[in-house]
């Protein structure tokens, strides 16, 4: 029996090298890179941070306003394999989600073998399931490897539970594999639905209330532990739900939306994409959702009809469906709602569908039908390794994988900018902007496109154009930082040295400590000559950094520069004028960058100050005012006027 098994793993084994074996040869892509840079799955002292951490927590930014409904302690497993095994090699995590898919392949031929008997019906059916092309991207993305992961935790429990005689040891084991499956992603958290289900359709000695009880008591301890960690990564179990787009009729029409989609990529999977555009239901009359009610209502007639006489027919139906439950609940329209990796937990009941079927021709059926139906089943493998190998070769790396998708995808927003991105960083840049261009005349307003665009524009050399996509960029998300700091650096490139610095300033109010932008206003100031102002943003820098070797070099250039050159009055005078009229039209935050500007250009001129202190007694911030009105007098210390006021604010500021 030993033997058997260790023939059947090697058959699948051989399968599936044959079929993905390539994807050793391929390279990180999409949130592989992302991931890989993560420090918490680079070093054992920060990896504990995995279990007290959302899955896209890694930012640092939990106060951003995301939306962190993700927690999957296990799932970078990949990128730690790759780190400490391979040195940061993909092929490491390529091997891993290989061995995964093999061992969810043996699950599944032990539930067909359980359910239809060993003929070979369900060998064909696991070597279908190992192939099937719409799971291709669950087993060549690293990414995807929290989907193998749950899978093989959740059937492991299945087989503990349903048909063989119950053993003690069912019970902890069940339960540590339970607390897997949920560390592995959230759709761990059908398991013991699975276990049911199993025990109503396959093996129905399980009559007392009892014995299920407390065989179903192994997942309780599990959950909840899960989910008082994921309260505490999370702030809540699924959080911020109040900021779905959707009511639930919406939710309701858009889930059965999507159920003919995932219906029709598991029968013809081809041709397969890694984006697929979907445009959110808003009317009950749309025939996508009339024809998911169809199926849902078909699925319900086939469980009901064979539940006695076919019942792993049925089971496979019912399994199917609840594994399809949690990828039916649309959260944020605007991503990919609709993924083939998910139709990965589909892929038990699937194929115990069709292999109940063929089982059932080749029982039943003439020796002229069983032939040709085993004829038609080998073509039928051998079409799914076809598939799977041009699809291997098309995750080879990013740019063609981008590139593939858009020609499925027409839309694929973010697939877009990502492809933009990565084209920036071949220098491809007269490639990148023909397809963030394109994206920009039918999604003018997707946040990143722009910023991505103006990036491409620079490397290009077209200054000008580079401007007009950073303000655009800026328009769109004006708290963006990094648009902000790459405004002002193309406001420089371009000559408009006063509007780079007022936006420097500008970004320097979102973010007091930014290095980059002191760094950049130091450069400015070391080229303008105001050696104190290099000293003020170095010091920021190695307060921040004290190792920065660029600042400390930076201030060594200054304090060996010539003495700065005279400033003409008129100049400073002129950038005063225009910061007033723009504060007396009520324009507050621009007047204010174009005055810290002013200042920063000529730093021995008190009029800035003395701008900034009428400007903030304008807004009612005597505090802030008496800051500038003191830096006045102390670059201007005879200066009877600005001393008046300075009085002045002191003496309201105490009462």
């Amino acid at each position: 029996m030993k033997l058997q098994w260790v023939w059947r793993l090697a058959l699948l084994a051989c399968l599936i090298g044959l079929a993905y074996g390539g994807s050793l040869r391929n390279d990180f892509v999409h949130d592989d890179t992302m991931f890989m840079e993560d420090p918490r799955v680079q070093s054992l002292g920060e990896m504990q941070r995995l279990l007290w951490e959302p899955r896209w927590g890694f930012d640092g930014d939990r106060d951003s306003g995301r939306i962190y409904q993700y927690y999957r302690p296990l799932e970078p497993l990949p990128y730690v394999a790759s780190h400490f095994v391979g040195q940061g090699r993909p092929e490491v995590s390529h091997l891993l989600s290989l061995a995964f898919h093999l061992l969810n392949a043996l699950l599944v031929l032990a539930l067909l073998r359980r359910s239809i008997g060993a003929g070979w019906a369900s060998a064909w059916g696991a070597a279908l399931f190992a192939v099937h092309p719409a799971y291709s991207e669950a087993v060549l993305w690293p990414a995807a490897l929290g989907g193998l992961g749950v899978f093989a935790c959740t059937w492991t429990v299945f087989h503990l539970n349903v048909g063989p005689p119950w053993r003690w040891w069912a019970w902890p084991v069940s339960a540590l594999l339970y607390f897997g499956a949920l560390l592995f992603k959230e759709t761990g958290v059908l398991a013991p639905a699975f276990v049911l289900l199993g025990w109503f359709f396959l093996d129905r000695r399980q009559t007392s209330i009892g014995s299920i009880l407390g065989k179903l008591s192994a997942f309780a301890p599990a959950l909840v532990t899960y989910a008082l960690m994921r309260d505490g990564a999370l702030g809540g179990a699924v959080p911020r739900l109040d900021h779905l787009p959707f009511t639930r009729v919406e939710m309701l029409l858009n889930g059965l939306a999507l159920v003919p989609d995932y219906v029709a990529t598991l029968v013809w999977p081809y041709p397969l994409s890694f984006h697929h555009d979907f445009d959110p239901v808003r009317s009950a009359w749309s025939i996508s959702a009339g024809v998911g009610v169809v199926c849902v209502g078909l699925a319900g007639a086939v469980v009901v009809r064979t539940s006695r006489s076919l019942p792993a027919l049925a089971f496979g139906v019912a399994a199917a469906v609840v594994a399809a439950l949690p990828y039916l609940i649309l959260h944020k329209p605007a991503d990919n709602v609709f993924a083939e990796r998910y139709l990965y937990d589909l892929g038990p009941g699937f194929v115990l569908c069709l292999a109940s079927l063929v089982s059932a021709v080749s029982k039943h059926g003439a020796p002229a039908v069983r032939a040709g139906t085993i004829g038609m089943c080998v073509i039928l493998l051998l079409v799914c390794v076809g598939l799977d190998r041009g699809r291997t070769a098309e995750w080879s790396d990013e740019v063609r994988l981008f590139r593939q998708t858009l020609v499925a995808s027409s839309r694929a927003e973010i697939i877009r900018v990502n492809l933009g991105v990565r084209l920036l960083r071949q220098q491809r840049y007269s490639e990148g902007i023909a397809v963030l261009e394109e994206l920009m005349a039918f999604a003018p307003d997707y946040r990143g496109a722009a910023y991505n665009l103006g990036l491409l524009y620079l490397g290009a050399g077209r200054v000008e154009d580079a401007v007009g996509a950073l303000e655009r960029a800026r328009r769109l998300a004006p708290s963006d930082q990094l648009a902000l700091l790459n405004l002002a650096y193309v406001y420089d490139v371009a000559g408009r040295r006063e509007d780079s610095v007022a936006t420097y300033f500008h970004l320097l109010r979102l973010a007091p400590k930014h290095s980059a932008a002191w760094f950049n206003l130091g450069i400015i100031a070391l080229e303008e000559g105001q050696q104190r102002n290099v000293e003020k943003a170095v010091s920021v820098v190695l307060e921040t950094n004290p190792d920065d070797i660029a600042a400390k070099d930076l201030l060594r250039r200054s304090r060996s520069a010539p003495p700065p050159p005279d400033r003409l009055p008129q100049v400073t005078r002129r950038r005063c004028e225009s910061a007033r009229i723009e504060g007396e039209a009520g324009r507050f935050r621009r007047a204010i960058a174009q005055l810290q500007a002013a200042a920063w250009l000529d730093e021995a001129a008190p009029l800035p100050h003395q701008y900034l202190a009428n400007l903030y007694v304008m807004r009612g911030d005597r505090k802030a005012a008496l800051v500038h009105q003191e830096e006045a007098l102390k670059l201007a210390p005879n200066n009877e006027l600005y001393r008046r006021n300075r009085d002045a604010l002191m003496g309201q500021l105490e009462k």
